[in-house]
């Protein structure tokens, strides 16, 4: 009988190591990119949060003065610190319209999201009871 001699590898290919390095870079061109988006989705998320919750407090604050008051204050509209700190390029305004609804205030507010986007709106209404269609006012 004659014996043969099994090689046995030891170490790893020039081919193993190519084929290990594109899988890797590959790995590394994917997740890169998808996690600079992650990253730009959780901070727009995060400014149209506050966004919101200034517009509710600014809401509330301005429902609560009544019409004559309202009016007289919308001019003024700015606001708070944190919120103007975090949303940059930041803009709000609102106007009182009156209708056959009732008196409502719509606040505006637009900051620099990086891209041409329409402003965060609330509407807040001043009647407690507004007329409905038809119904006569008291007398």
């Amino acid at each position: 009988m004659v014996q043969r001699k099994q090689r046995t590898h030891r170490g790893v290919s020039v081919t193993e190591v190519l084929i290990a390095a594109t899988l890797v870079v590959s790995m590394i061109g994917l997740f890169a990119p998808l996690s600079v988006r992650i990253g730009r989705v959780w901070q727009s998320t995060r400014q149209y949060r506050l966004a919101f919750n200034e517009l509710a407090n600014q809401m509330e604050l301005l429902t609560s003065l009544g019409e004559p008051d309202c009016q007289a204050a919308l001019p003024g509209l700015k606001l708070s610190g944190q919120f103007a700190d975090a949303l940059p390029g930041s803009q709000l305004n609102g106007e009182l319209v009156s209708d056959e609804d009732g008196t409502r205030l719509i606040l505006r507010l637009n900051w620099d999201r990086g891209s041409k986007s329409e402003p965060l709106s609330l509407v807040g209404w001043l009647d407690a009871a507004p007329k409905l269609v038809g119904q006569e006012t008291p007398q």
